[in-house]
């Protein structure tokens, strides 16, 4: 491996760890005692480290691979925690509503990413928060080739702030926050990573 591919992996992690960081504080301060989160791509970890969390909560994850879930489960036994094989990209029904949805790192994998948004509308209470992630195209890695700008493995997209939002806009989704997420400070249209929080549009 050449030293700006290492160089480009380490801090990778570093920035994956701060986005986690990020999430949680995000997280604690969207949500109440004893609410319902749902994890949308919630993958083996979830979406940060709910077993941080200070706060009594339910915890419903949604993922399509079987293995994932499993391990979803088994590092959060302690908690309410219930799960649901789906897989996003293919039109499907959640069983839960929560008061707080979150999606870290999925839409970029999607070749119809509408179905995330229309998940987390339906399955969110009105005065619901729903926090999404994904990398940001034009980031500062990508600008100096650190990382390449090429798609890497199952990636289907990588989406600009603006594109982002314009995709929420669209779907019922009104803007909240915009956070960028770094191992440094750096303004957030060059971070490596985008937060968005949001809520539903009343309508």
């Amino acid at each position: 491996m050449g030293l700006k591919k290492e160089i480009g992996r380490i801090l990778e992690r570093w920035m994956i760890k701060d986005l986690r960081k990020k999430l949680l504080k995000l997280v604690e301060r969207n949500i109440k005692k004893n609410q319902i989160i749902i994890d949308l791509g919630c993958g083996k970890k979830g979406s940060l480290d709910y077993n941080k969390l200070k706060k009594q909560i339910s915890l419903f994850g949604y993922e399509r691979e079987k293995e994932s879930l499993k391990e979803f489960l088994s590092k959060y036994n302690n908690m309410d925690v219930k799960f649901q094989q789906l897989d996003i990209d293919k039109k499907g029904k959640m069983k839960e509503r929560g008061d707080l949805v979150i999606s870290s790192g999925v839409i970029q994998y999607l070749n119809h990413p509408e179905n995330l948004f229309n998940l987390a509308y339906n399955s969110l209470n009105n005065t619901g928060v729903f926090i999404i992630t994904t990398v940001n195209q034009n980031n500062w890695l990508r600008r100096l080739k650190i990382v390449s700008k090429k798609l890497k493995h199952s990636e289907k997209r990588i989406y600009t702030i603006k594109e982002l939002k314009e995709f929420l806009k669209k779907n019922k989704f009104g803007i909240w926050r915009i956070i960028g997420s770094d191992f440094i400070w750096l303004p957030k249209k060059l971070c490596n990573n985008i937060i968005i929080v949001t809520k539903k549009c009343q309508t």
